[in-house]
């Protein structure tokens, strides 16, 4: 069977500040935009990120994003329009009034880094890395990693942040943050909830069968963890395959 090679890939901008042509049509030679970095909703041509890392694609279309710099969590719609789903953001620029200084590009906003469980706008991040869609199994307790309660399909609508030494859930039916695992220091220890520590999580993922594996980048290893917040080791720098 002869390899299939894919050819005329196109690149173009989704979101952030993208550029139009003549006619207004995305992708044309004359920029309206200079991308920055910076914070801003909007349209595709108006919105601004500050080094976003991880994305993820829910079935629905929308995109999830973790905004690192801006420690926010985005969300994008399938025409690339910006909202911000999760984060506090406080003014980049005052004066002695409080006001928003002159010159400082519009809305003139900045996120706000911290750890604080709570509404979607009151939660804080710490340098977000990546996100995922939680896929939890449907019937709760189901004696293998159902943990019993009744709230069932709440957790599949839920997205999963990497923050910091952290690992968060955006619920997005009570519209609330909280804190699944890890602690305020950095380190590999296994455990349940808060008990457990990451150190510097850069990368997560979900599975049908009801479990997370994360990246934890600096400590060199691959942790698994389920709904009950257990985290498990997989793997670390200083495995070898006879192990």
């Amino acid at each position: 069977m002869k390899e299939r090679i894919l050819e005329n890939v196109r690149v173009e901008c989704f979101s952030g500040q993208c550029s139009k042509d003549d006619n207004g049509n995305n992708g044309g030679s004359i920029r309206t935009a200079s991308p920055q970095a910076g914070y801003a909703d909007g349209s595709k041509y108006e919105a601004r990120f500050d080094s976003p890392q991880g994305l993820v694609v829910h079935d629905d279309g929308r995109i999830y994003v973790a905004d690192t710099n801006n420690h926010l969590i985005r969300v994008i719609d399938r025409y690339g329009n910006v909202q911000t789903l999760a984060g506090s953001t406080v003014l980049s620029e005052q004066n002695r009034n409080g006001d928003p200084l002159e010159g400082c590009p519009p809305p003139c906003l900045k996120g706000v880094q911290g750890h604080i469980d709570g509404g979607l706008r009151e939660a804080h991040f710490s340098f977000p890395t990546d996100v995922s869609i939680q896929v939890r199994p449907s019937a709760a307790g189901d004696g293998e990693h159902g943990d019993g309660d009744s709230d069932g399909d709440s957790d599949a609508h839920s997205v999963l942040v990497a923050d910091r030494h952290h690992i968060r859930k955006i619920d997005l039916i009570t519209r609330r943050v909280q804190t699944l695992a890890g602690s305020n220091q950095e380190s590999e220890r296994d455990g349940f909830g808060t008990h457990a520590s990451f150190h510097k999580p850069e990368g997560i993922t979900t599975t049908a069968d009801g479990y997370m594996y994360i990246v934890d980048s600096a400590s060199c290893r691959i942790r698994r963890a389920s709904f009950h917040s257990e985290v498990l080791p997989l793997s670390s720098c200083s495995d070898s395959l006879a192990d």
